[in-house]
């Protein structure tokens, strides 16, 4: 007697499964992992802004923040093309870190 109790709760089971998925692929609703457009102009407007603060920096400064972060060089290697001290280089980057960070609070 359980198993035919077992087999009828699995066949109904079966059976909701089946509806699930039995609407046609067109009409399932997408969703969309993008952000809003609204979310997007701030984005833009914050990147903007931060070029903005980068453009203050003193020339060798920005050299040097670009090489550290978009570059990827380590600060010895930074220095060497700089013709600084490593100690240098270190101090001017954290500098233009915390102006960078200041200036974002602005925004």
């Amino acid at each position: 007697m359980r198993t035919a109790v077992n087999l009828s709760i699995d066949a109904g089971r079966r059976a909701e499964r089946l509806d699930l998925v039995s609407e046609p692929v067109e009409d399932l609703p997408l969703v969309d992992d993008l952000p809003d457009p609204e979310r997007v102009a701030i984005g833009r407007s914050r990147l903007e802004y931060l070029a903005m603060g980068f453009e203050r920096l003193d020339p060798i400064t920005r050299s040097i923040v670009k090489a550290r972060r978009i570059e990827g060089l380590s600060m010895r290697e930074i220095a060497l093309r700089e013709g600084l001290s490593v100690s240098a280089v270190e101090k001017r980057f954290a500098k233009a870190m915390v102006s960078l960070s200041s200036w974002m609070r602005n925004f």
